[in-house]
């Protein structure tokens, strides 16, 4: 991109344009795919140094801006870019864009209302010189009721480098704020033009149009970079990765029109000074986590504060692939009180070890509900299984029906749902230390003693840290007996009422480690 001396005038000065200034822009193999991607909304996540913001940069700069003078004839865009506070943007994201696009060379940057006007000369596709402006609005926000102020915005795309430090209602104020420049009246002209069946739609439908054929028309473009998200972050969980992330399955379903593109580290190693990681991971050596995070490229969960569990590694305790159903005994663990009840299946295909196959929970539902819900997905994903069930003592607890009889949640299970519940241990801390024995013993040929099905979210995420003892107000470094109440611990809670049954080998117990632990047991040599 360049113009050449003295040729071309500025369109708001009347000026001739004094600057040539050239650029080589390489895409690396992720952000390429970036680049190319269609979906009005867009992730880019990587590790520190991977690129992003250079690759945003160029997106916003240039590319999107004659994407819609090659498409449309439109030579005018408008966009925020954006970071949680000022400082950051100024020093971080603001100054990389300067670096390709100088102040100066590209158009006037006002400090008082932090505006760029940009004006650059390129070349079109069939090679004729065509002159681009895109106005940019350089903006933080790290307080959530200040959303407003970008409520009268008109914007043609928006761009939000860190996007999993920015509150999610200013992306959800952002992504309204697009395709609103140019005015609905210009898109109107020009989208007919292109598709004639628009032509007699009313105001109202055009827009419905519009919103439901996005990556048809594309009028509005929302990018955003990040380093890795925690598993928790709305950002994990609201795109469809393209380039999947090296971490669990996200729990909740992507949004439409929302892609993501997840990049591999060292993937911009060739553009860093010899040894950068190198000398990050010496930095570091004594914070796993962040090494995980920020240089492997890992999405990380985000500790409040101490994880129940010692002894878990998740390249050891999570499966590579899907765990498959032996066809053997089946064991299923519910936290039955409450309303947000959860349940785990299992099963044991070797002696002594234990493997979560699938897991069930809700944020707030009755436990008949969710039973009947449970039991019938068993019976599509477990045919003909049979189950033995421990629930929390808990459950047994009377509670007054409308006629004044009294029930349980246990007992309501079992009438309405067929379900024969049996008590499991009430201690809590001997069921923790169940778990954490499992996950330290070693089976035959190498195995851990537990293993976790890769879609057990909730489960790997929990035993990662989400389920954690919180830390004693007022006291740092101290932390609570008992783990915070969240939806991890519904699972986790299900998870110890198996697992401590199991590894019980007292004779009051149905299912006894010697069951499992004899070579010559008829149901491991059937």
């Amino acid at each position: 991109m360049e113009g050449d001396l003295q040729t071309y005038l500025h369109p708001q000065t009347g000026q001739p344009l004094k600057v040539r200034y050239e650029f080589e822009y390489r895409a690396l193999p992720t952000v390429r795919l970036f680049h190319s991607c269609r979906d009005e909304i867009r992730c880019l996540v990587g590790p520190v140094g991977s690129g992003k913001t250079a690759g945003a940069t160029i997106e916003v700069g240039y590319r999107i801006p004659m994407m819609y003078w090659n498409r449309y004839g439109i030579n005018k865009t408008r966009g925020v870019i954006l970071r949680n506070t000022y400082p950051m943007l100024v020093d971080s994201t603001q100054r990389t864009f300067f670096e390709w696009f100088p102040p100066g060379l590209y158009g006037r940057y006002n400090k008082n209302d932090k505006n760029y006007n940009m004006v650059y000369t390129t070349m079109d596709k069939q090679m004729k010189p065509v002159t681009l402006e895109v106005e940019i609005l350089f903006r933080s926000c790290d307080d959530p009721k200040l959303v407003e102020q970008f409520r009268g915005f008109e914007l043609t795309w928006y761009y939000i480098d860190e996007s999993d430090e920015v509150h999610e209602n200013v992306k959800k104020m952002l992504k309204q704020r697009i395709g609103r420049f140019p005015k609905q009246q210009d898109w109107f002209r020009v989208l007919t033009k292109m598709y004639p069946a628009l032509k007699g739609m009313d105001k109202e439908s055009f827009h419905e149009e519009l919103r439901a054929n996005s990556e048809k028309y594309q009028t509005a473009f929302g990018i955003e970079t990040t380093n890795p998200p925690s598993t928790e972050s709305s950002t994990y969980s609201t795109f469809s990765w393209h380039t999947p992330p090296p971490g669990p399955k996200p729990e909740k379903a992507p949004l439409v029109g929302h892609k993501g593109f997840w990049q591999p580290p060292y993937e911009n190693s060739q553009n860093l000074r010899p040894g950068y990681y190198d000398r990050l991971r010496e930095m570091w050596a004594n914070s796993p986590d962040w090494v995980a995070r920020y240089i492997d490229g890992k999405p990380g969960v985000t500790l409040r504060g101490k994880s129940v569990y010692n002894n878990f590694h998740r390249k050891t305790h999570e499966a590579l692939t899907s765990l498959v159903w032996t066809h053997g005994p089946l064991f299923r663990g519910w936290d039955n009180t409450g309303h947000h009840p959860g349940c785990v299946v299992c099963q044991m295909p070797t002696p002594r070890q234990i493997q979560i196959i699938k897991e069930f929970y809700s944020e707030r539902e009755n436990i008949v509900s969710f039973a009947k819900r449970v039991v019938a997905q068993c019976n599509v994903a477990f045919p003909n299984g049979e189950y033995t069930d421990w629930a929390d003592p808990a459950g047994w607890q009377k509670i007054s029906k409308r006629d004044g009889t009294f029930t349980s949640n246990s007992e309501m299970m079992e009438e309405e749902c067929g379900l024969v519940l049996e008590r499991s241990e009430q201690n809590f801390d001997a069921r923790v230390n169940a778990v954490d024995q499992q996950l330290m013993e070693m089976v035959g040929g190498g195995e851990p003693a537990l293993l976790i099905d890769p879609d057990c979210v909730r489960t790997i995420n929990g035993f990662m840290g989400a389920y954690y003892y919180p830390e004693t107000a007022g006291l740092p470094g101290r932390f609570g007996d008992q783990p915070v109440k969240n939806g991890y611990a519904d699972v986790h809670d299900a998870i110890q009422y198996v697992v401590v049954k199991l590894r019980d080998s007292s004779p009051g117990s149905t299912i006894r480690s010697r069951d499992f632990g004899r070579p010559d047991d008829p149901l491991l040599m059937s």
